[in-house]
């Protein structure tokens, strides 16, 4: 009888062992995982800003002013800085930009 109280209690401590191990592990995946999402959306947000200053760079706020109504998309500089801005998005491989 006390063997097998004693087995049984052997069988329950690597049970709990393993179930804290189990726990252990989960948290520290878990918080793994939360850091390393943290990290590539500030990476993504420092991207965006700075391809967003460069392509304001690339068309001033005075060229933008002088687009108000859809005829002065037949302007010459409109088209023109419509092509830079294509030329910048495949240079940089940019599918969110002009499509």
């Amino acid at each position: 009888m006390r063997i097998r109280n004693k087995s049984l209690y052997t069988v329950l401590t690597l049970f709990v062992i393993f179930i804290i191990l189990i726990v252990i592990t989960t948290y520290f995946s878990n918080r793994y995982i939360q850091l390393y999402t943290n990290t590539i959306q500030e990476h993504l947000e420092d991207r965006l800003l700075s391809e967003c200053n460069f392509i304001a760079s690339i068309v001033p706020r005075e060229i933008l002013e002088e687009f108000v109504v859809p005829e002065d998309m037949q302007k010459p500089i409109y088209k023109q800085k419509i092509e830079e801005l294509e030329d910048y998005v495949e240079k940089n491989n940019l599918m969110f930009a002009l499509k």
